[in-house]
């Protein structure tokens, strides 16, 4: 994902004494389109994967859709809420990392 994603979780305190304020609810929705050049073959790709925040807060999924040749890529961060009360921090904070994890993980191509 390089330009596109986190490298470090924003949320680094152990406990947070006060709601995180988002100012509005909010999507964020990424497609990205990678055209393999001749010579070389997907070996993986990552999978598709979806992790939610209790109650609704939120959500983020990661699709990915290989047909011949390219790699599409998408995916989606959604917020629900314009204010997460502090409750949920250590949930929010997983929620990050979970979505950190997921964006950074490798497409591994093989020359032929």
């Amino acid at each position: 994902m390089l330009f596109f994603t986190e490298v470090k979780n924003p949320f680094q305190q152990e406990v947070r004494q006060y709601p995180v304020d988002y100012g509005f609810p909010f999507i964020e929705k990424n497609t990205i389109n990678i055209h393999i050049p001749e010579g070389y073959t997907i070996e993986k790709v990552p999978d598709p994967a979806v992790i939610t925040m209790q109650e609704n807060l939120g959500s983020f999924s990661f699709i990915t859709n290989v047909v011949g040749n390219q790699i599409q890529i998408s995916i989606i961060n959604q917020v629900n809420t314009a204010i997460i009360p502090s409750d949920y921090y250590s949930m929010l904070k997983e929620y990050y990392q979970g979505m950190i994890d997921k964006e950074n993980e490798k497409i591994i191509l093989t020359k032929v």
